[in-house]
């Protein structure tokens, strides 16, 4: 039967037969700095009985079983308990001091009084919840006037019996507190030469102001137990429910919370890589980043059944704008359908352990879903409904800004299998695109700049602890790249030489040189450009995006530039005595100091500036032809080679000459053979 609910509540939060885990997105892991390791082992989370209590981030989703299951809380975010019984609920710290403590009814949503973290904080908190009746708790030692008991005879003043405890338990710290500086002042008061050391009176002056202040709000607080009219309640009454007699804890099951508070941002100054034509942006392990580009723009994504429009950006409390092309000549999506499902990379774990089952779950928190039913028609528009930050729409974690992922699934005979993962950024606006971006597990960003060179990116940093956004920051950044591209009248090339006046890092990859700058204000120029190892001392140097728009040779950055190139396509062959291809042997082309040499097997299209040249074919070390040549024109240049010796020649040519008779006489003695 547990197993049934189980499944059951997760078939709610989820899209029926989606994988649980998102597959690019790897697991989260505390950064080195912060306290992040859990205070508990698996097995106590485990319980042994159907589940009494569910949890859920919004009151009209309440999916997430209570009992064995992880949850990570954000610090503003809010978490909801709907049971169908009455239960006993404790939140405390492990091996630490009851935080909260209260009675709350059946069949109706309550909100949990979360303990809230301070900045840079992060609570383990244990949830412990205990189905009871007024009976068991009265068997239990509980006497009829203990203000917790009366609170489920009477659900009104729930409320504000959790108060008074609170209340109670404050009032006690603080005079704990009072009478502990009370005892270092006296103590430094009597260390010898006390009065003349200013580190000392520092000390005490600092106690005592902190008493003063603690003395003002105590009178205050005692006041408000006095309107409420609360009772003390003991310490030993308030301990959690594993503690109570045996009676009641055969009911008891726990969940474990983790509750991050948020962080403040710091200046971040990127520190550049350049590698091939990746540009690698360094960062801490712990911090999300995300380029974005101000644009208002779709991303594509095409298959078998057409072509889908989807924003990369999104805000919160807006709409997303699905469009659905049908491109598929033929195509009837009549009937079939695909699944989005948005979701977090905020993990949710559940452990579960009955005689029947061992259940083990870890995955990515749902947000919002929808089903895209394919239409008749050509076009289509769907929408997705973003909640606010902290709310969910029907799923089981709340959103919050940074990286997201919709997972995108259908396994129709039309459609064909489909499952892949869309990345999305939350921001406070959707006028941007994502460009680039990098978890929090990983070292670094890193931008292609083979399909993007960036010219005003914004960029967006947000910090992560157990995957909860603690803050979220974006500044202006200048990228200092310029890409150079070689090209003729022809088209690309790839094969040249170019060096750079200037201290700047280069590289080069797939036929494109990346130039990194120090900032978008240092310029440099082209002292060299070297095509298949001969100098070319005439170019244009156009913008590859507005190919009318041209440059001197001082460049700057950021610029993704076309070199245009005036030069002759030269192809070279070699053919046999029977005007066969030869396919042995080396080309050399040289044009005074310059040289360049390939197998002939491999040659390619060469580019060659006007000059002349000397052109040879070696075998083996052997010059077999060679010629020198003017080239001012492309064209064909052609070597015929004398592959046969003079003895094959001469058999060769006996050869010929014997099946010549052969066949002369074949033919005097057939037809002699028919004439006769």
């Amino acid at each position: 039967m547990r197993s049934f609910i189980i499944v059951f509540l997760l078939f709610i939060s989820t899209i029926l037969l989606l994988p649980l885990s998102l597959s690019q997105v790897d697991d989260r892991e505390c950064p080195a700095s912060a306290a992040c390791e859990l205070p508990f082992e698996v097995s106590e989370l485990t319980n042994t009985m159907p589940d009494f209590a569910q949890l859920g981030f919004d009151e009209e989703s309440i999916s997430i079983p209570a009992s064995g299951s992880t949850i990570v809380i954000g610090s503003e975010e809010d978490l909801f308990i709907l049971s169908e019984q009455q239960i006993i609920v404790t939140m405390g710290e492990p091996g630490e001091d009851l935080l909260f403590r209260g009675i709350v009814p059946g069949r109706r949503i309550n909100q949990l009084e979360l303990p809230r973290p301070d900045v840079g904080e992060t609570l383990f908190i244990e949830l412990t919840m205990l189905e009871v009746t007024a009976d068991q708790l009265e068997r239990a030692g509980f006497p009829a006037d203990n203000p917790i008991f009366a609170g489920i005879n009477a659900r009104e003043n729930v409320d504000s019996v959790e108060n008074c405890i609170s209340l109670q338990n404050s009032i006690e710290e603080l005079r704990k507190d009072i009478q502990d500086r009370n005892k270092q002042i006296e103590d430094l008061r009597n260390q010898p030469g006390g009065f003349q050391n200013r580190t000392v009176q520092s000390m005490m002056a600092r106690l005592q102001n902190d008493n003063d202040r603690d003395n003002q709000v105590l009178p205050t607080m005692e006041a408000q137990f006095e309107i409420l009219q609360c009772t003390r309640v003991p310490r030993d009454e308030q301990q959690r429910p594993e503690a109570r007699p045996t009676g009641v804890e055969s009911s008891f099951q726990k969940a474990f919370l983790i509750i991050v508070g948020e962080d403040s941002p710091s200046d971040f100054i990127p520190n550049y890589m350049l590698e091939n034509n990746n540009l690698h942006i360094e960062k801490n392990t712990n911090l999300e980043l995300a380029l974005l580009e101000p644009t208002d723009g779709y991303r594509l994504l095409s298959g078998s059944f057409g072509t889908i429009e989807y924003p990369s950006v999104v805000s919160p409390g807006s709409e997303f704008i699905i469009r659905y092309n049908n491109t598929i000549q033929d195509f009837d999506p009549s009937g079939e359908s695909i699944d989005f499902v948005l979701e977090t990379t905020r993990k949710l774990r559940i452990y579960s352990q009955t005689e029947d089952l061992n259940l083990s779950i870890e995955k990515n928190g749902t947000i919002a879903s929808t089903t895209l039913t394919l239409p008749d028609t050509q076009t289509g528009y769907f929408e997705i409904t973003i909640p606010e930050i902290g709310e969910s729409e029907n799923g089981d974690s709340p959103l919050q800004y940074g990286l997201h992922f919709f997972h995108v699934h259908s396994n129709f005979a039309g459609i064909g299998t489909l499952d892949t993962y869309l990345p999305v950024y939350v921001a406070p606006s959707s006028d941007y695109n994502l460009v680039a971006y990098s978890l929090s597990s990983e070292e670094d960003l890193r931008l292609n700049l083979a399909e993007y060179v960036p010219e005003s990116p914004e960029l967006f940093i947000t910090g992560k602890s157990n995957g909860v956004t603690t803050f979220i920051h974006s500044q202006i950044i200048d990228i200092p790249i310029a890409v150079l591209s070689i090209s003729d009248n022809i088209g690309p090339i790839t094969n040249y030489q170019i060096e750079i006046e200037g201290d700047f890092t280069t590289s080069y990859f797939d036929g494109k040189t990346y130039v990194l700058g120090n900032s978008n204000s240092d310029t440099f120029s082209i002292s060299s450009l070297k095509v298949f190892n001969f100098e070319v001392s005439n170019f244009n140097i156009l913008d590859n995006s507005e190919r009318d728009k041209t440059y001197s040779n001082k460049l700057g950055f950021p610029h993704d530039l076309l070199i245009i190139i005036d030069v002759n396509t030269i192809d070279i062959s070699v053919l046999d005595e029977f005007e066969q291809p030869y396919i042995d042997g080396q080309i050399i082309v040289e044009k005074g100091n310059e040289e360049y040499t390939a197998d002939l097997l491999e040659i390619p299209r060469l580019k060659l500036p006007n000059g002349d040249y000397k052109i040879t074919h070696v075998v083996n070390d052997e010059i077999k032809s060679e010629r020198d040549m003017t080239i001012s024109s492309s064209g064909l240049i052609q070597f015929t080679i004398q592959t046969l010796l003079l003895e094959d020649q001469i058999l060769t040519i006996a050869i010929i000459i014997e099946s010549v008779l052969i066949a002369f006489f074949s033919i005097r003695i057939l037809s002699k053979y028919f004439r006769g």
